[in-house]
């Protein structure tokens, strides 16, 4: 959220006339009902006359909100496009570019006119306010028909225009009680000079011309029939119809018939299946057409590329269930490469998966917590690779954030690797039911707004109020995490193992609870309690073979090792030595091993102490810079 920053300061960064200025904007252009808003994290606020309060709040960064789109008739002052990149694919952020290229042109000539809001993100969002409250099913019926149009004269792929985000989301509301989607309002933080305001996570207003505003453009359109009728755009259509045919009937037979050349076959094959398609005519039938077109172009392209076009026209329209099938052929040409893991060894991939088990009090959450922080600065952890740093959330519901504060400032000391502000970020405590949408729509909206690369939920037991021996129910809580991957993150989910058996030598443990939990995840880490608080780590995983079992211990600042005593002794000693009679600097045993293990340098640096301590190794006397060498 923002920071602390008291009244004053802010006045005298911002400037009070500044200040007021957003305070009308966004109460003149923005606020949509007076009896709710959304603010972070608690969302649906009912307001009593306050509304003042929230718009400080949210203009000096202490308090995010956002508002309902819809009225309680479900009228509504403005639409947004939500032209997002969350995973900073270069991809999309083409599409974006030449997206929004079109876009600016394209309403600049029919007099459309629009604000363009950079997010904290750096991502775009399109702002187009009315004078006067406007029928939300005119809004979206204009915006899907337009949104393609945009689409069609850049040339952009169907699936990718289908997947954009146009509030209003609603036709209109079913009951006074219902709300409908919300949208962040910008300026969080305030603003100043457009470039600092996006570093500091602040949001701002772009006119038409790209210079920064503060607020709407005040000549904005209330009736769009004129426009629509321009644009031929069927405002009686649903609004996620496609409504702009490129083609004519006439041209079609034309292309059909003498086909095309390099350059537009694949753009042309799209457009004439489409056009087909909103004939009525199925896939089965437009195939033959399509393919026998294909063979008069010069030259024609591969069977495999005009399968992939059908596909995208037939199965990536909006609201889509259908499911995308791939040929053999297609598939076995696919040079798309694997997935790099985000915890080495296939322990943890993108969207997917892992499950942290262990018996209570055997140090799940700090394990997590070290976890975390690793991965937020691209170090190993447990000696698994992390090839690069993640950004990661961890959503708690046992520790109150003054304990949380005293483990992590204590790892931190010892870790001697810079965390960057964005990189971790770790709820207070939290709990509520993943299976109601209201507590899923929260981690969605955590998802939103941090971006996470990795989400760590911990415990599972505090996420769900279902019976945890039902296969069935405990199936569908563990789809809602699922679901939550669809989002981007991948997710390690902690959760208690079954009390070990007294009566059985093996000392593995199990996932407590129905089989389902364990079959819905990709990868397991199970630990279990030895002797001399020692932890036995074993593994499954779905996507890689598994790791040896491993002992971890945790030392006094909660940081768990993967070495024994003995372990590690011998590899120092092993690494003086082939240093020869030059000797080794100490600070060079320290990283090299740390690279290696996954262990502190502090802790390794105890066991070189210990070393000289019983004559095992010797210095070179030195204070600083101290060199090694074999007794």
């Amino acid at each position: 959220m923002g920071g602390d920053r008291s009244k004053s300061a802010y006045y005298c960064e911002l400037g009070e006339s500044i200040h007021s200025e957003l305070k009308g904007v966004i109460s003149d252009y923005f606020l949509t009902r007076e009896d709710v808003i959304a603010v972070y994290p608690e969302f649906t606020t009912n307001l009593s006359g306050n509304i003042e309060h929230y718009i400080d709040g949210h203009l000096s960064g202490n308090a995010r909100i956002g508002f309902y789109n819809l009225d309680t008739e479900s009228n509504v002052k403005w639409a947004v496009i939500d032209l997002d990149n969350h995973n900073k694919d270069e991809e999309v952020s083409g599409y974006i570019e030449k997206y929004l290229d079109e876009f600016k042109s394209l309403s600049n000539q029919i007099g459309l006119h629009y604000n363009m809001e950079i997010s904290k993100r750096g991502d775009f969002h399109i702002w187009v306010f009315f004078d006067e409250p406007i029928d939300a099913k005119i809004v979206r019926t204009f915006f899907h028909q337009y949104n393609r149009l945009i689409g069609d004269k850049s040339s952009l792929p169907l699936k990718w225009i289908c997947n954009i985000e146009i509030f209003p989301k609603q036709d209109r509301l079913q009951s006074a009680d219902e709300c409908g989607n919300l949208v962040w309002l910008p300026f969080f933080g305030g603003t100043d000079k457009i470039g600092a305001g996006v570093q500091d996570g602040k949001t701002v207003f772009l006119d038409a011309d790209g210079k920064e505003s503060h607020s709407p453009t005040l000549k904005t359109i209330a009736d769009l029939e004129e426009i629509a009728k321009l644009l031929c755009i069927d405002l009686d259509k649903p609004a996620g119809d496609i409504a702009v045919e490129t083609i004519s009937s006439d041209a079609l037979g034309s292309l059909l018939q003498n086909g095309v050349g390099e350059g537009s076959r694949n753009s042309i094959a799209f457009d004439i299946a489409r056009k087909l398609k909103y004939k009525g005519l199925s896939i089965s039938e437009v195939s033959p057409i399509v393919f026998n077109w294909n063979k008069v172009n010069n030259p024609p392209l591969s069977e495999q590329e005009i399968h992939k076009i059908l596909k995208s026209v037939y199965s990536n329209t909006e609201n889509s269930d259908d499911i995308e099938m791939m040929y053999l052929e297609e598939l076995l040409s696919d040079e798309t490469p694997l997935p790099t893991p985000i915890i080495g060894g296939g322990l943890l991939y993108k969207k997917t998966i892992l499950l942290l088990s262990g018996y209570r009090k055997d140090g799940k959450s700090m394990l997590s917590l070290n976890c975390g922080l690793c991965l937020a600065t691209g170090q190993p952890w447990l000696g698994f690779e992390i090839q690069e740093p993640q950004r990661v959330v961890v959503i708690q519901a046992e520790v109150v954030h003054q304990f949380n504060k005293r483990r992590l400032n204590r790892m931190l000391n010892a870790f001697e690797h810079e965390v960057t502000s964005k990189s971790f970020a770790i709820s207070k405590p939290f709990s509520g039911n993943i299976v109601d949408t209201k507590n899923l729509d929260k981690f969605k909206n955590v998802i939103d707004i941090y971006e996470p690369d990795v989400l760590i939920v911990d415990p599972l037991k505090y996420y769900h109020h279902s019976d945890e021996n039902d296969n069935q129910k405990m199936h569908l809580v563990m789809s809602k995490f699922r679901e939550l991957t669809y989002l981007g993150p991948a997710i390690i989910l902690i959760h208690h193992s079954g009390k070990p058996s007294l009566y059985s030598n093996n000392s593995r443990t199990n996932p407590r609870g129905a089989s389902s939990i364990a079959d819905d995840v990709d990868s397991l880490m199970e630990i279990s309690k030895k002797k001399n608080d020692e932890l036995n780590v074993q593994f499954e995983l779905r996507y890689g073979a598994e790791p040896d079992n491993m002992t971890i211990t945790m030392d006094s600042d909660y940081w768990f090792s993967t070495n024994t005593s003995f372990d590690i002794d011998s590899q120092i000693v092993s690494m003086i030595r082939q240093a020869g009679e030059s000797g080794i600097l100490k600070k060079d045993v320290e990283n090299s091993l740390h690279d290696i293990t996954g262990n502190s340098t502090k802790m390794i640096g105890n066991h070189i102490i210990n070393l000289i301590d019983n004559h095992k190794i010797k210095t070179d006397g030195k204070k600083r810079n101290i060199r090694l060498f074999t007794e």
